[in-house]
């Protein structure tokens, strides 16, 4: 797909849009297209922004520190909702990140694009996870925010927010058709991340809305292998009863028994045992 205009920042999205391509076409034709749409639009939108301008700078700093009032004389005085800073920061994400829900609402009325994302690759829906904003969360969702996007090392809103233990995000996104199995490019799932930090009601979640359970990372380590390795025994039992792989090993041999025989947690290693792991 090639940038119009010769605007350097959509050059910039073309060259994202072109990196994302490997991860992309391991998901199906409708997950790719999303993908491919939401990414594409956010960049015409991004580029689109006059740039570093200082209204624009002046509206970002409003957004973030909940003016109301600088972003209404600002928009009225000609700055872009969809403005970004000095630092390829979108007036959106300010908001987002921030926490303000009431600027994040008067933009997106005023026409911003709620699948814009900034310099590092980062879509708002995955701002606004990461911080742990559900009010945003759900506003960015009801304006059109596409649920599986992802940043350039794969991740998705959903992901983030797992691994956050952001359990009211997670169940929002899920409740839109966010995809739990979607991997980012070390293969560590939601479900990875919630086993990894012992977020067990967020595993719980993740599970009951068709998580794989034995999705392992790059390393080979499943969520069971990360649970007992770190410790967290309620994580453990819930990934057992939900029929994890006992014995599974990572690459370099590592199973949930022997870590857990390593880091003496006594507890696991008895459930591990008594659910007939046998290394």
């Amino acid at each position: 797909m090639a940038a119009r205009g010769g605007n350097p920042l959509a050059v910039a999205g073309a060259r994202l849009l072109g990196a994302q391509l490997t991860f992309i076409e391991q998901t199906n034709a409708r997950k790719m297209a999303e993908r491919m749409i939401g990414i594409w639009t956010s960049f015409e939108h991004w580029a689109a922004a006059n740039s570093g301008g200082a209204l624009d700078i002046d509206l970002v700093a409003a957004a973030d520190g909940g003016d109301m009032a600088a972003i209404k004389r600002l928009i009225d005085s000609g700055a872009s909702p969809d403005a970004i800073n000095q630092h390829g920061r979108p007036t959106l994400m300010a908001a987002a990140i921030s926490g303000h829900g009431d600027i994040a609402d008067a933009l997106l009325r005023r026409g911003a694009n709620a699948n814009a994302i900034d310099g590092s690759g980062k879509a708002l829906l995955m701002g606004a996870a990461d911080v742990g904003s559900e009010a945003v969360t759900k506003l960015l969702l009801r304006h059109g925010a596409i649920v599986n996007a992802v940043d350039r090392r794969g991740r998705t809103a959903l992901s983030i927010a797992a691994w956050r233990g952001h359990g009211a995000i997670v169940d929002a996104l899920l409740a839109v058709g966010a995809d739990p199995n979607l991997r980012p490019n070390d293969g560590a799932s939601a479900l990875m991340g919630a086993a990894v930090n012992g977020y067990t009601a967020v595993a719980s979640l993740l599970l009951a809305n068709g998580a794989a359970i034995d999705n392992a990372d790059k390393d080979g380590f499943t969520p069971l292998i990360r649970a007992a390795w770190n410790g967290h025994g309620e994580t453990v039992a819930v990934l057992i009863k939900n029929g994890a792989r006992i014995d599974a090993e990572s690459k370099d041999g590592k199973t949930a028994l022997r870590l857990a025989h390593s880091n003496g947690y006594p507890d696991i290693i008895k459930m591990l045992r008594e659910a007939g792991a046998a290394r």
